[in-house]
């Protein structure tokens, strides 16, 4: 793996009150390569169902530096790496920002905009998950009779193959035990992800400062995971592997390739995309009288495909309906929040006579301060264990009954009515019938909203000098964490198949929690 960045950038003062800065990133990232030559991935641009000649190893791809022959079938990629491009060239990221002050006689006044696009590394870990598949790995599981000549000096009996015996390819066929490989998506490419915002700074008065901002992301090329021999429906008219019905016996025969489990083609790629728009605003108050305060609303929204965060198993959240129409899959992120309202504030209480005498220092150096943070809930996708048999898969997304819209999945009144009942389970009806088993269902992911959130955070301090060396002082501090002890209740359960469904059984946040702490400072 090789990597070379360079960039050029510089600021034009096009006016005394406007400033632009321009500049551009050329990102070089080369794919992940090993020097033994053991990377062997899969490709199903070359794989096909053609066994007339017997088994067949179509659709794997050998690094250029595999030592030794490979068998017929299998590609011998041209570079050391197993993707198609080892060394892209043309990821370029443009910068382009200006300031802008628009009033002439004074800079209380300030506008500002920008715009870059960025690449992100890929991490080695995801080309490496290749080295689990063979033919320089193989799984021995016994048990059972299997496992019946086992004793404490032979463990292994029949024994594993011998490290001399690798590597071992294994062909797929249709008479074999289907297989299962975590694949790298054959046209691998770099994540990368536009940025631009639009921001008004206004400063109010001489300590305090109005900001509004317009903030976009589009992202794309986004990391994730899908199982890329998911079955499809067969008819007469459009047979697959000359399967004409769909049914859950022949649910391994209507696979893009056979040989491999329906879940057994496991891709690593970047095929994901989002969007996220926000309107920004916050006033600042700097410290002055003994005050300063922030408070912070956004108003924004999060879509994507990709769902929330994850390694490589789970590629960036689970995958649900159709692998083959990665639109159907664009919903609110899984972290998505529409409002969100955060203050935060230090008070420091006048002193009563300056701090002398007996009561000035009883009543001086107390402070007061605290965070609040107000925000709706997050998106949830309703899901039915039951849902998807047909593809051979569960959890899938759940139906909602005809007539029936999104208002009518939850059920109305405060959350604490509704904790034995937050979606209204009569809008769920079965999933739809596909020949003796179930497809999948037809609500979109995100359409529903979890319970809000508040809670109120306060700490109040007092320091008193000590007279015994300059600088020396005892604080105490008395902290409450969800002061109001306010329940901020966790999201329902959302399988439609499970007794759980609607059940709010737990919180997000602990209740009122009261610590103090007493310190010496000098």
């Amino acid at each position: 793996m090789k990597n070379y960045s360079s960039f050029i950038q510089d600021d034009y003062k096009l006016h005394p009150r406007l400033t632009l800065n321009l500049g551009l990133r050329w990102e070089i990232f080369g794919q992940v390569s090993d020097t033994t030559g053991r990377l062997v991935n899969f490709w199903p641009l070359l794989g096909d169902n053609n066994f007339s000649s017997g088994p067949t190893y179509s659709g794997l791809v050998a690094a250029s530096n595999f030592k030794g022959d490979l068998p017929a079938g299998v590609k011998r990629n041209d570079s050391k790496t197993v993707v198609m491009n080892a060394m892209p060239l043309a990821n370029f990221g443009p910068r382009i920002g200006l300031a802008w002050q628009p009033l002439a006689r004074t800079n209380r006044l300030v506008i500002r905009a920008g715009y870059g696009l960025f690449y992100t590394r890929t991490p080695v870990n995801d080309m490496f998950q290749l080295i689990i598949n063979p033919p320089f790995f193989q799984t021995v599981t016994l048990t059972g009779v299997q496992n019946g000549a086992a004793t404490f000096q032979v463990p292994f009996n029949p024994p594993p193959p011998a490290v001399s015996a690798f590597p071992l390819w294994f062909p797929r066929s249709t008479t074999t035990t289907p297989q299962n490989l975590s694949i790298v998506g054959q046209d691998w490419k770099l994540p990368r992800t536009h940025q631009w915002s639009f921001n008004i700074q206004h400063e109010l008065l001489r300590d305090i400062m109005l900001e509004v901002a317009y903030v976009g992301k589009r992202g794309e090329r986004i990391e994730q995971t899908r199982g890329i021999n998911q079955p499809r429906l067969a008819s007469p008219e459009n047979p697959i592997n000359g399967q004409t019905t769909n049914t859950l016996a022949n649910v391994s025969l209507r696979v893009p390739f056979l040989g491999y489990a329906t879940g057994g083609l496991s891709q690593r790629e970047n095929y994901g995309f989002s969007y996220y728009h926000a309107l920004q605003t916050s006033i600042t108050k700097r410290f002055s009288h003994g005050l300063e305060f922030q408070g912070a609303y956004t108003w924004g929204k999060g879509l994507t495909t990709a769902g929330g965060l994850g390694g490589f198993g789970t590629g960036g959240g689970g995958y649900t309906g159709s692998v083959y129409n990665i639109h159907q899959m664009y919903g609110p992120t899984d972290y998505d929040r529409q409002h969100r309202f955060v203050f935060n504030y230090v008070w420091q209480l006048p002193a009563w006579q300056k701090g002398s005498g007996f009561f000035g220092k009883v009543t001086s150096g107390w402070q007061l301060s605290g965070v609040t943070t107000i925000q709706s809930g997050l998106a949830l996708t309703i899901v039915d264990a039951r849902a998807g048999s047909i593809y051979n898969a569960s959890g899938q997304r759940a139906q909602i009954c005809p007539g029936l819209g999104h208002a009518d999945l939850v059920t109305s009144g405060s959350v604490t009515s509704r904790l034995g009942g937050y979606f209204n389970k009569a809008a769920i009806c079965a999933p739809p019938t596909v020949g003796n088993g179930t497809g999948f269902g037809n609500l979109g992911r995100g359409v529903v909203r979890g319970p809000g959130q508040q809670n109120f955070d306060l700490a109040l301090a007092k320091r008193t000098n000590l007279p015994w060396r300059e600088g020396m002082n005892l604080e105490f501090r008395t902290e409450f964490f969800n002061i109001f002890n306010s329940p901020v209740f966790d999201n329902p359960g959302v399988n439609a198949a499970n007794a759980d469904f609607g059940l709010i059984s737990a919180a997000s946040v602990t209740p009122r929690l009261v610590q103090f702490a007493l310190k010496l400072n000098f």
